[in-house]
């Protein structure tokens, strides 16, 4: 690890093993080592990075983390590793481990969810620069969506419902703001404000944008197809 840099920034990865969707998701292997391996890889490489850690309640997971040069401090309470938990929790939890058994005190927390294979380490030194360099509380990748409001719709009891007052509609394209998603990838701040907001989404949160080759986010099997693919054309 790069334990000489002034500020500690820790990489936290939660990896929980029950996936439903990709089962053993984290443990499967694309391209030629299993998907936890591609984000440890890419942390490990930052420049600014200077601890990696998993947040895991799997004990093979945990060994593929170690393998792979990642910290696993301990295995996180199963309570945190259910569906319905969002991965902030178990990077808080990761977090207040940290600092209360003197393992390290991060100055910085980037939490990397081991969905995003194709995050690379510029991207991850990117988006630490801009919450460095930024007046902000947080930064979050993004990426952008080929659809504007106008165009999206819901169905409520079978009936299509524009998202916008219907007389908005009929905007011109080229008169629309470009709209950005969340693509899960990376989500960077100070370790006293995530462990005061319980969150990356604070009131003064920075964008940083990514293409959308960088941007799959796999979370079904046609994700994982996409990304397969993806990785044949490298």
């Amino acid at each position: 690890m790069k334990c000489n840099s002034v500020l500690n920034i820790c990489a936290i990865i939660p990896a929980r093993g029950n996936s439903k969707a990709v089962p053993r998701k984290n443990k499967r292997v694309l391209g030629e080592k299993p998907l936890i391996a591609h984000s440890i890889d890419a942390a490990k490489q930052s420049q600014y990075v200077t601890h990696v850690f998993v947040s895991t309640e799997d004990k093979e997971i945990a060994s593929i983390a170690e393998n792979y040069g990642a910290d696993v401090p301990y295995l996180r309470p199963k309570s945190l590793s259910e569906d319905h938990v969002h991965a902030v929790y178990a990077v808080v939890n990761m977090l207040e481990y940290l600092i209360k058994n003197n393992y390290c005190k991060p100055d910085i927390v980037v939490m990397l969810l081991p969905t995003s294979p194709f995050r690379t380490s510029i991207q991850i030194d990117a988006a630490i620069d801009v919450y460095m360099n930024a007046q902000c509380d947080s930064v979050v990748s993004v990426v952008e969506l080929d659809k504007q409001i106008p165009h999206l719709r819901i169905v409520r009891d079978n009936f299509l419902q524009p998202i916008v007052p219907i007389e908005n509609c009929n905007v011109q394209r080229q008169d629309l703001e470009v709209l950005y998603a969340l693509n899960g990838s990376i989500y960077v701040s100070s370790s006293q404000q995530l462990i005061a907001f319980n969150s990356f989404h604070m009131p003064n949160t920075r964008a940083y944008i990514m293409d959308r080759e960088s941007s799959l986010d796999i979370n079904t099997m046609d994700d994982w197809i996409d990304a397969e693919k993806q990785l044949a054309k490298e």
